[in-house]
């Protein structure tokens, strides 16, 4: 029996493809979703509670004790967009390769940059036009790091488009420039393309394995995040099983834990004594792959995030991931020149606010997608 499947995942293919003997991946949509607004979370407490991250490293003030202790406990994972994004990594690696034809390796390679160029270059011109937008009425002068990440040399609505549509894909460090959470696209466009090779391969997964292992070449960080491709990869007939709720649980608390993670946090002593300088992003990687495997064994997760209303989060998802950054740029400027200091207040206006626009993204997303599918299908 062929059961269609319409993963539309962020960084992933969105397309609808009839997959034999595997149920409808709809909750990993949910999951993405999820794990979108925890990126959101995390970025907002970037600037409304620093200490959280602590990116600095420096001893946390006493006044912020709260802070401290979230920061210290393995409670960071309410706040922990690096793990999310790691998932995101680990869930396109098994979408494309469930999803993975017999097309031709040019078309798959162009559709695939198709879908994320149309939605990274919009997301940079968007970006720009916030940043031209605060800057024309004297805004965005206060010193933190949405407003630093505006401080753009040479800015104008072309060098937006070439920081989206080129910078953004093809640098292999990612891009910072406009709309810093675009630094996963090229290891997204990099995880994909290598992943389509693989299968061309009469051994994909140790045709991944090997490609994943050379971007040691590059740094530790862009090896993990193709690595969590070939992590995807091999997770494949896992979304065949059910196993006990027993295990699932076991996996997302160890999954949960690990996202955790802060540099100097005291609640991982002994990993950052094994691990160092690379425990932090190790153990998300870990994370993404705990959790991941925890939802798709177990039904009854299964069955609670495909609920309509965890799917319409899912749709939004992406959308959500590329528009929130400037948004809270905007936002949290205009409620600060305002005198709009109520934390709580402030945060729930940003929410509501990035609501809107995702939905009007999703048009971009949208077309991303069509199109994408007309070139995979010439």
């Amino acid at each position: 029996m062929n059961i269609e499947i319409k993963p539309s995942l962020i960084l992933g293919n969105g397309e609808n493809h009839a997959v034999t003997n595997y149920k409808k991946l709809g909750y990993l949509d949910s999951l993405r979703g999820i794990a979108s607004i925890i990126v959101v979370i995390s970025h907002l407490t970037l600037l409304y509670f620093p200490y959280l991250h602590n990116v600095k490293n420096i001893p946390i003030p006493s006044e912020n004790y709260i802070q401290s202790w979230f920061y210290n406990s393995p409670l960071g994972f309410c706040y922990s967009g690096s793990a999310a994004v790691y998932i995101f990594f680990i869930m396109s690696g098994i979408v494309l390769s469930i999803s993975m034809s017999n097309r031709n390796l040019f078309k798959l390679i162009s559709s695939r940059y198709i879908r994320l160029v149309i939605p990274a270059c919009s997301a940079c011109v968007l970006a720009y036009f916030c940043m031209t937008l605060m800057n024309g009425i004297g805004y965005g002068e206060i010193d933190n790091i949405y407003n630093n990440s505006f401080e753009i040399e040479n800015a104008s609505l072309l060098n937006s488009i070439y920081y989206g549509a080129i910078r953004s894909i093809f640098h292999i460090k990612g891009s910072m420039k406009y709309n810093p959470v675009l630094w996963t696209m090229a290891i997204e466009f990099y995880g994909s393309v290598l992943l389509y090779i693989a299968y061309k391969t009469k051994r994909p997964r140790i045709a991944m394995f090997v490609f994943s292992v050379l971007f040691l070449l590059v740094n530790v960080n862009t090896f993990i995040g193709i690595f969590c491709f070939f992590i995807g990869m091999n997770m494949t007939n896992l979304v065949k099983l059910e196993k006990s709720n027993k295990l699932s649980l076991l996996l997302l608390i160890i999954g949960l834990y690990f996202a955790g993670i802060h540099v100097n946090s005291y609640s991982y002593t002994l990993f950052l004594d094994i691990l160092g300088k690379h425990t932090y992003t190790v153990l998300n990687a870990l994370s993404g792959a705990f959790v991941v495997s925890s939802i798709i064994i177990n039904k009854n997760m299964k069955s609670l995030l495909s609920k309509n209303a965890m799917q319409v989060l899912g749709k939004l998802s992406f959308p959500i991931y590329l528009v929130h950054w400037p948004i809270i740029y905007v936002i949290s400027n205009i409620l600060i020149e305002n005198k709009t200091h109520n934390i709580p207040l402030s945060i729930t206006i940003i929410l509501i606010s990035i609501i809107p626009v995702s939905i009007i993204f999703l048009k971009v997303d949208k077309l991303a997608i069509k199109t994408a599918r007309k070139i995979k299908s010439i």
